[in-house]
C-alpha cells in the first residue's frame, strides 16, 4: 500500500520525533501505530527496508503485515469471544474486513456468525455496558457492546430508556474532570550507575502512581454512575 519511500520517510521522522508514533502519524497522516513500529524494526534489523510488497513463498496474507501479526490477530479473535471490532479496536490493526480474511486462512469455517437473543442479559450487565461508556471514551459503544458480547443496538435501547428515566450522566462531586499527567521536574543526567537505578525505580514509581490514579478515577466514575442508575430505578418503582 505504501511505497519504499513513504515508509523510509515514516521511519526517518520516527527516530527524528524520538519514537513517538504519534506525532509521525500527526504529521504525515500515515500509517497506524503497528505498522509504523514494525517498519522500524525492520529498517532496524537490516538496515533498509524492503521493495514493494512482503511476499513470501505460496500465498501472501498481507501486504503490510508479518505471519506473525496475522497469527498473532486470528489468535486473539478466537480467544477474545470471536468479535472482529473488538479484535480490531484491541490490536489497532487490520481493517474488519482483512482481518476476516486471514481467519479464512489461517483458520477457516471458525468465524462464525454472532447470535444476540434477547433476554440473555440482566439489567446489571446493561447497565455495566452504559456505564462503560463514561468509562471508556475512547471506544464506541460499537466497540464496547462486542466487547461484552451485546449487540450495539442492546445497549443503545437501554442507554435511550435510561435517559427516558431522567439519567444524564453521573454526578462526580467536585471530581469532574479525568485526572492529567502529572508534571514532574526533570530527572536530569545519572553521575553514577546507583544513580541511574535510581532514578528508572523513581520513574517506575511515578508511572504506577499515575496509573493507579486513573484506575481510581475511572473505579470512582463507574460506582457513580451505577449509584445513580440504580436511584433511579428505585424511585421509579416507588412511584
Amino acid at each position: 500500500m505504501y511505497t519504499k519511500e513513504e515508509r523510509q520517510k515514516a521511519v526517518d521522522l520516527y527516530i527524528k520525533y524520538g519514537k513517538r508514533a504519534a506525532a509521525v502519524i500527526r504529521e504525515l497522516g500515515y500509517p497506524n501505530r503497528h505498522s509504523l513500529t514494525a517498519w522500524y524494526k525492520e529498517y532496524k534489523e537490516k538496515g533498509e527496508l524492503h521493495e514493494g510488497s512482503r511476499r513470501q513463498a505460496g500465498h501472501s496474507y498481507s501486504r503490510n503485515y508479518d505471519d506473525g501479526q496475522v497469527k498473532s490477530a486470528v489468535e486473539h479473535y478466537l480467544t477474545h469471544g470471536r468479535s472482529c471490532s473488538y479484535t480490531v479496536s484491541t490490536l489497532g490493526y487490520p481493517c474488519r474486513n482483512t482481518l476476516k480474511h486471514w481467519i479464512g486462512i489461517v483458520a477457516p469455517g471458525e468465524r462464525k456468525a454472532r447470535v444476540y437473543h434477547r433476554g440473555t442479559f440482566t439489567e446489571k450487565d446493561k447497565d455495566d455496558a452504559v456505564a462503560s461508556c463514561h468509562t471508556e471514551p475512547g471506544k464506541s459503544v460499537e466497540e464496547i457492546a462486542a466487547g461484552k458480547g451485546m449487540a450495539r443496538c442492546t445497549v443503545h435501547k437501554h442507554k435511550n430508556e435510561l435517559e427516558g428515566m431522567g439519567y444524564n450522566g453521573p454526578d462526580m462531586g467536585r471530581r469532574k474532570k479525568r485526572p492529567e499527567a502529572v508534571a514532574y521536574p526533570p530527572l536530569g543526567d545519572p553521575g553514577t550507575e546507583k544513580e541511574a537505578e535510581l532514578m528508572a525505580e523513581l520513574a517506575e514509581a511515578r508511572r504506577q502512581l499515575e496509573e493507579k490514579d486513573r484506575q481510581l478515577y475511572e473505579m470512582t466514575l463507574r460506582n457513580a454512575v451505577l449509584e445513580k442508575l440504580a436511584e433511579l430505578k428505585k424511585a421509579r418503582a416507588s412511584t
